[in-house]
């Protein structure tokens, strides 16, 4: 067992090690895509007579591959080739440095180059009096030899032709997005997290359940990969793009980056900040139309949009029509196509982009007042809107940049984000409603008092006044609030279902209120329609986690913020450039995680006595010991902290859970009672977390870890060395099914013994499974004696927060 500090986050689940099907013999390509430009793919599912040939049986898992999807070939070429090829290469046989002359030459310029440090101030440096063998004497000079390292991706400009006058010079800054994808696709940091060929993923034979998890695993993948010639390999294009402010404090200077992506790459190291896997790829511009019309002035700029990433996005669309031969980081060429399979935006920009107008819904036909509505609504296809657009004109842009990619559908590549599509909702008007419902000062004081968890954020004054609520706040929030296969699929549908049966409450009680305070009653929130596209979004797509746009903000500041803050503060785009100009091919790319570990081996070589072990299996038994016994121990170490990994429930040998820190500490200000975590502790080794749910397992509550230490001359023979201390909860049954019919979680209790003492036991630190989290039932109104340090000893009965934590509600809710 290994015990890691690391703090533990809210990531998403993976399902397991990624499969690539390769063919090694050759196919002849019968030409481009036939299908039109402007046509839709989305009806092409099983129009190709196309049958699955083969499945592979992966953990009781049923998988089918595209047939004839995604062939290699020879005469590729990898990253060492074309870094070999460079003119300097010859100079790199005789110095690897070059063109520095030795290591501490190299170390002192990447310093700089990554320093953030203007030209005026390497220049203040560099005439220090340093006895270091610095190739260089000024900054123009450093920037000069970093410009002599194998480029990556070059930047172009262009001046854009339009017929209003700007306040700003309108150049269009990018790079060729398929240089980018070329980048990505050859590195060989990503040699075994790309997957290519399309699959279906079933829980058994009989396929009656299928697995949705990577973007390859979705319909989408299989049905644009239909539209492809034999052999072709399909990449999937991710772009993002958002509003940064770059100028602080003062100065309203706004940049507007895009960043480009392959959703082939392994969903959980595409979303690692440390991975590098988006590239920026473009400097939108952000400009202001001297007009009277503000309105116009919309129009314009919206157009203008669309126009610079027509521009840009051309070699992709081209690659889409016609296909192009790219390597892949071992060497091997592939005839690839490439679609857009998501654009990460906020609300407002998406419709922009999908150029709707008015109060409509960007994915599907709903108009505002059938927002509200409990089915989903028929999708906006590209076609309907195209041919909107000739009669209607909807937001005024009149060419949009996907009406001529073949493999691009925006009611599909616009899928749900889970910052402003699902957290955003939940805070904006669930939140809202249940603030109203129970009492602002009811509701501060309820999470007031909630005790503290390591790694999650603590509400010590309550969440009604709360501003400026970040996307981790909102996930922090929704553990506590509420104290994907097929089958999830169903469940997220049937909670809609439940809430649009029951959402007339809502209304009556008078808690559904907008600016003011005014009550409001209907349903137009675009937020709630967006609700219904969630679940054929994770059929089209796969699952929305890989959608966030974690990485992305990230990418703004190293990409974008970085940068400007070694400007001159003026005509920001050129000097991003020069700066990406310099450091892009010094881009750092991480395959491991860059937390420093701490990991205490739980497991000696020794075997311990037979007796004592069934001893200490179960949780609650009394154990006494005979006359004449005698511990193998005189003293023991007390540990008050211990950092426990959990495994994931849909693939427990690849998805072990960064480690959580659990607290057991004995009572010290302001924990006057102790602070103490609980835990998962298995009880039947028949059983195992998190696959068997609780059967098996119980819930209890560390008090203490200690390690025995063995008496001096005897032989030790304990395999388990930490032992804890717990204190044990019984489950109180609820309905039918064991959970409590309103909020579907377990009622726990403390157990007690017959003289109304708690009930204790010491157990293996080994079998300690998973954290779990508690929450003390409150009923109508919370004691006023209760605090945030003291909840959990004084109150008698506790929820089980099955919604805690992803990787614990599955298990929870079997």
């Amino acid at each position: 067992m290994s015990l890691e500090d690391d703090p533990m986050g809210l990531q998403s689940h993976n399902f397991g090690p990624h499969v690539s099907h390769k063919h090694d013999h050759g196919v002849q390509f019968d030409g481009g895509l036939d299908s039109p430009a402007g046509g839709t793919w989305s009806d092409l599912e099983g129009s190709s007579g196309v049958q699955p040939e083969h499945s592979e049986e992966r953990t009781q898992e049923i998988i089918d591959y595209f047939p004839g999807a995604a062939e290699t070939y020879r005469m590729g070429y990898t990253f060492l080739t074309l870094f070999n090829s460079n003119e300097y290469s010859v100079s790199r046989k005789t110095n690897i440095y070059y063109p520095f002359s030795c290591r501490k030459d190299w170390e002192v310029a990447s310093w700089l180059l990554h320093s953030g440090l203007s030209m005026g101030k390497i220049d203040t440096f560099l005439l220090l009096e340093m006895d270091l063998p610095l190739s260089f004497s000024s900054a123009k000079e450093l920037r000069g030899r970093a410009e002599m390292l194998p480029s990556g991706p070059c930047w172009m400009s262009q001046v854009i032709t339009i017929s209003h006058p700007t306040k700003s010079p309108v150049i269009l800054y990018w790079h060729d997005p398929l240089e980018c994808i070329t980048s990505i696709l050859n590195h060989p940091l990503f040699h075994d997290q790309l997957d290519f060929t399309p699959h279906k993923v079933y829980t058994t034979a009989q396929r009656l359940c299928q697995i949705y998890t990577e973007w390859i695993s979705g319909d989408d993948a299989w049905n644009m990969q239909s539209a492809l010639p034999k052999g072709a390999t399909l990449l999937g294009m991710i772009l993002s793009s958002d509003k940064t402010n770059i100028s602080v404090l003062t100065g309203d200077c706004v940049a507007h980056p895009l960043f480009i992506s392959l959703a082939n790459i392994c969903m959980n190291t595409q979303m690692k900040p440390s991975s590098n896997s988006f590239l920026l790829t473009a400097l939108l511009l952000v400009l202001k139309f001297i007009h009277k019309n503000k309105r116009l002035q919309g129009v314009m700029t919206d157009r203008l949009k669309h126009q610079c990433l027509d521009i840009v996005l051309a070699p992709l669309k081209q690659a889409a029509q016609h296909g192009v031969m790219l390597s892949d980081p071992v060497g091997d060429s592939r005839y690839c196509y490439t679609g857009l399979v998501s654009y990460i935006v906020d609300m407002p920009e998406a419709m922009m982009l999908s150029t709707i107008g008015g109060k409509m819904s960007p994915i599907t036909m709903a108009m505002y007042k059938q927002f509200g509505d409990s089915f989903c609504h028929e999708p906006q296809m590209k076609s309907t809107t195209l041919a909107q657009l000739v009669k209607f004109c909807l937001n005024g842009v009149d060419k949009p940049f996907w009406r001529d990619w073949p493999l691009a559908e925006p009611s599909h590549f616009f899928t749900p984000e889970p910052l402003h599509h699902l957290h955003r909702e939940f805070w904006d008007h669930n939140a809202k409603w249940l603030i109203y419902a129970v009492g602002d000062l009811e509701m501060d004081f309820h999470f007031s008092i909630l005790q503290p968890i390591t790694g999650f954020q603590h509400f010590k004054e309550g969440i009604s006044k709360l501003k400026q609520v970040a996307g981790r706040c909102h996930q922090d929030i929704q553990c506590s609030i509420i104290a994907i296969n097929d089958n999830d699929l169903t469940r997220i549908s049937a909670a809609l279902d439940e809430f649009h049966v029951n959402k007339d409450a809502i209304i009556a009680a008078g808690v559904c209120r907008g600016k003011g305070n005014k009550i409001i009653t209907n349903w137009h929130i675009l937020k709630l329609e967006l609700m219904q596209s969630v679940v054929p979004s994770i059929q089209n797509s796969g699952v929305t986690s890989q959608w966030s746009t974690d990485s992305t903000k990230h990418a703004h500041i190293t990409e974008i913020k970085d940068p400007t803050q070694s400007s001159n503060n003026n005509n920001y785009d050129p000097q991003i450039y020069e700066k990406q100009k310099v450091t892009l091919t010094g881009t750092e790319y991480s395959s491991d995680d860059e937390d420093d570990a701490v990991v205490a081996d739980t497991n000696a070589n020794d075997d311990i006595p037979a007796e004592f072990l069934s001893s200490i299996q179960h949780v609650g038994g009394p154990r006494r010991a005979g006359p004449n016994a005698t511990l193998p121990f005189e003293k023991v170490q007390v540990w008050f902290k211990l950092h426990l990994q959990s495994k994931g429930f849909h693939d427990e040998v690849q998805n072990v859970r960064p480690a959580q820190t659990l607290n057991c500490a004995s009572p010290s200000e302001p924990w006057t009672c102790g602070h103490y975590d609980t835990v998962i502790v298995n009880t039947d080794v028949g059983f195992s977390w998190p696959s068997s749910g609780l059967l098996g397992h119980t819930i209890a509550q560390v008090r203490l870890v200690i390690c025995p230490l063995g008496k001096m001359g005897m032989k030790w023979l304990w395999p388990d060395r930490f032992l804890t201390y717990v204190h044990h909860f019984d489950i109180i049954p609820q309905g039918t099914n064991g959970h409590d019919p309103g909020t579907q979680m377990h009622l726990l209790k403390r157990a007690k013994h017959s003289c109304g003492t708690w009930m204790g036991d010491v157990v293996s630190v080994s079998q300690l499974q998973a954290p779990v989290n508690i929450v003390a039932r409150f009923g109508a109104a919370a004691s006023d004696h209760l605090t945030a340090y003291n909840s959990l000893e004084h109150v008698l009965e506790f929820w089980l927060n099955r919604f805690w934590d992803k990787s614990t509600y599955f298990p929870l809710s079997l």
